[in-house]
């Protein structure tokens, strides 16, 4: 995506950041429900159990790594604007940190109660993905890192990419969790729901959210 100019610029930076906080909002929710995070908080998740650092810090340095990450792929390609994907994945830490303060424990009673506390995660994981992407501002760093990939191997889909990508986040969160912890951490049910399911809500987000949105100005039309 390319960096936007005039006088839409800073309604679309705070679209952006919004987006940014529903996701978190939607993965706190989903850590509550201890039914299985997203895959790619499978990681940040055992880390911060291991570490007793927060899941906010992890996220960022995962984040962040993949960033770096681009620039020895792409060489002279590499755009340094794309750097700030690094402070967006710092804010986005930070917002992680402050929902898990905001929400303590809280985790509705039943299995049934902590299945709402997911599925209700997992739409704002992907209503928040559909206000950023409606942003247009620059890819979050993991879709960075894939696209990165995919100029090293223009054969490759994307999809596949990132399925392989989710797919080594979450195994490697499961070795740290049952080597520092002896017991698996973040991996259920909802892992696997959430990746099948939150592509599938967001055409759903769309068909609300962009009407919405261009109902408060942002010409989207234009973009």
């Amino acid at each position: 995506m390319e960096l936007l100019r005039g006088k839409q610029l800073p309604r679309r930076i705070l679209l952006y950041v919004f987006g940014y906080f529903v996701i978190a909002v939607g993965v706190v929710l989903a850590v509550n429900a201890d039914l299985g995070v997203m895959s790619q908080q499978v990681l940040p998740l055992a880390l911060s159990r291991a570490t007793g650092l927060s899941l906010g810090t992890w996220a960022f340095i995962m984040l962040a790594s993949f960033t770096l990450i681009q620039i020895p792929l792409l060489g002279r390609k590499f755009q340094w604007f794309q750097l700030t994907q690094v402070g967006f994945s710092l804010l986005f830490g930070f917002f992680i940190d402050f929902v898990v303060f905001l929400m303590g424990d809280f985790q509705l009673p039943t299995y049934f109660g902590r299945q709402v506390m997911l599925w209700v995660g997992m739409v704002l994981v992907a209503a928040g993905i559909t206000l950023y992407l409606q942003a247009q501002l620059i890819a979050m760093s993991p879709e960075g890192l894939i696209n990165a990939i995919l100029q090293k191997m223009p054969k490759a889909q994307f999809h596949w990419v990132k399925i392989i990508m989710d797919s080594a986040l979450v195994a490697l969160g499961v070795l740290v969790a049952f080597v520092f912890l002896g017991e698996l951490v973040g991996f259920r049910e909802g892992t696997v729901l959430s990746a099948f399911f939150i592509g599938r809500f967001m055409p759903y987000t769309d068909r609300v959210l962009i009407p919405l949105l261009k109902k408060m100005g942002f010409r989207l039309e234009e973009y």
